[in-house]
């Protein structure tokens, strides 16, 4: 009995090690934008992206097939849809920026990218591999497309060293024409024409746009999607107004 035992234990053992050996070579580690250190499965095949820009950065590494859910606002980009017909049926569990996390379960997605943190803390409580890709400038960017190819594997990553030099030479374009620029207006970029007290503030990459472009924001505070007063605007006095996610008509229309 005392031999069996033994024998029983040595195996058990051995069984252990070669579980987690084998678990082992099935995922990889990938470092997000936060410094966090994520298993993920070697390869990926079912990818949720909750943040809206970085579907369009999978979109460019040529892994929309591999998206299995998606924002309702990506479903409803007119460009998006004409690109990639297929977004139109992938689903969308969230309910405005809330996660509907049984519905996301059930997609069964190997990984899960997001910048929200409430969403990113949700999702990692319901065991799924989620990584933050969010970033505010442009080295911020060339990371996490890195990031991102570095999750859908296969051709994503030479696609994205060759977006990130384009990117650099265009950079380097814009700031080389704008050498002797005379003049820095400001600027007031208002996230779309629903809520015009709803904008895009100091350390964004929309910031970044603006100061390439020649410009400075006319908004001081910091952060993504910000509210601020009416009062706040006037005193602001851009000598440019820019309103995303609309036409110009309907930005006017909304303006007066």
């Amino acid at each position: 009995m005392k031999k069996l035992l033994k024998f029983l234990a040595i195996f058990l053992l051995f069984s252990s090690i070669i579980s987690s050996s084998a678990m082992a070579s099935s995922t990889r580690t990938v470092t997000d934008m936060t410094g966090e250190k994520i298993k993920i499965p070697k390869k990926v095949n079912r990818v949720a992206d909750l943040w809206h820009a970085n579907n369009q950065v999978v979109l460019l590494l040529g892994g929309q097939n591999k998206l299995v859910a998606t924002t309702s606002l990506v479903k409803k980009q007119h460009w998006f849809t004409v690109v990639d017909p297929k977004i139109a049926k992938v689903a969308a569990p969230l309910a405005g920026n809330q996660i509907q996390v049984e519905e996301l379960v059930k997609i069964k997605p190997d990984v899960v990218i997001a910048s929200d943190q409430a969403q990113i803390k949700e999702s990692r409580q319901a065991k799924l591999p989620t990584v933050n890709a969010m970033y505010t400038d442009f080295a911020g960017l060339k990371k996490s497309v890195t990031l991102t190819a570095d999750i859908l594997g296969g051709n994503s990553p030479k696609i994205a060293r060759q977006y990130n030099k384009e990117l650099t030479n265009n950079i380097n374009l814009v700031k080389q024409h704008l050498k002797s620029r005379k003049s820095t207006p400001t600027v007031l970029h208002i996230v779309n024409a629903t809520d015009l007290t709803k904008v895009d503030g100091q350390k964004t990459i929309v910031n970044e746009w603006i100061k390439l472009a020649g410009g400075k924001n006319a908004i001081s505070k910091k952060g993504n999607q910000i509210s601020v007063t009416p009062e706040e605007l006037i005193k602001a006095n851009p000598d440019v107004i820019i309103v995303g996610s609309t036409s110009t008509a309907q930005a006017r229309k909304a303006l007066r």
